[in-house]
């Protein structure tokens, strides 16, 4: 009786720590093994698929009406169902936007983590009303859910941010609060790529309304003055980010869209994927990898 009582404790104390450190090593291999089973290479039939589900299946994606509330409802859901759990494997951020109409729909935040000061890649997912929304924003949003699927189990040196937020498009002061939200949710980024307009060329051009930030993109993408990309206009979601105070830099193959452009042709697919797959190249190398 006395071995036993002796041997007792000793032998749950043994067996607990056993349990424990095969619990801990299952974790991290289960969290390798999602890691691994859930990155999604960047390809054209991929990217076509989601833009065409982003404009013909969610189709109009704004507050001013029945169906465009539908639209960016759908959007919403699709942005959270492609990069969750399920998926691409993110534990998402779901914040809410604005109140806008009759609803509110949310900023969806997807998190790398790193060390240091974030850079954060951001898409608005609505449309104007009125448009399709091809290039605003359609091209842009499905360029970054492709990057983040595709870096999805990175380890860069620094952390990324893949923030989709909803009213870019709308009147201004709509606009201003939803990306106001989105800096309250960002801490102290070292700069925000506004992903826009995926579709011309299969070249990327940069701008900003702070020229110091673009030199580490020379080499990396065609960079050009803001007034050359915004026609004018300092309406775009990169120059309002501006206007907060906080480092944006406009990625595009294009200008901006003109009020009376049309908005409605669909890029070719490769064109399109060529494009995205030097957004994903470029965000690794700002973020650096371990």
């Amino acid at each position: 009786m006395v071995i036993f009582l002796t041997v007792l404790p000793l032998w749950l104390i043994g067996s607990t720590g056993i349990g424990l450190w095969l619990w801990h090593r299952g974790q991290g291999d289960q969290e390798k093994l999602e890691t691994n089973r859930f990155r999604t290479p960047i390809s054209v039939e991929g990217l076509e698929d989601d833009l065409r589900k982003i404009v013909e299946i969610a189709g109009p994606r704004h507050a001013g009406s029945e169906r465009g509330a539908t639209g960016l409802r759908r959007t919403a859901a699709m942005i959270q169902g492609s990069l969750g759990t399920g998926n691409a494997g993110y534990p998402l951020e779901v914040h809410p936007g604005p109140k806008a109409g009759e609803g509110r729909w949310p900023l969806v935040m997807a998190r790398l983590p790193g060390e240091g000061r974030s850079i954060a890649v951001v898409a608005g997912y609505d449309a104007r009303a009125g448009r399709p929304g091809v290039e605003e924003n359609g091209t842009g949003l499905s360029a970054v859910l492709a990057v983040a699927q595709a870096l999805a189990g990175d380890a860069p040196g620094r952390p990324v941010t893949f923030a989709f937020v909803p009213h870019v498009y709308g009147e201004e002061g709509l606009a201003m609060d939803s990306l106001g939200r989105l800096g309250a949710h960002l801490d102290d980024p070292a700069m925000l790529l506004v992903v826009e307009a995926m579709g011309q060329t299969d070249s990327l051009m940069v701008s900003s309304r702070d020229t110091s930030l673009l030199e580490p993109f020379e080499g990396r993408a065609r960079v050009v003055g803001a007034e050359v990309v915004c026609l004018g206009d300092d309406r775009d979601p990169a120059s309002l980010l501006f206007e907060m105070g906080l480092p944006a830099v406009r990625v595009s193959t294009r200008a901006m869209l003109a009020p009376d452009d049309p908005d409605d042709r669909l890029p070719d697919p490769r064109t399109h994927a060529a494009a995205t797959i030097k957004l994903a190249e470029l965000v690794r190398d700002l973020a650096g990898r371990e």
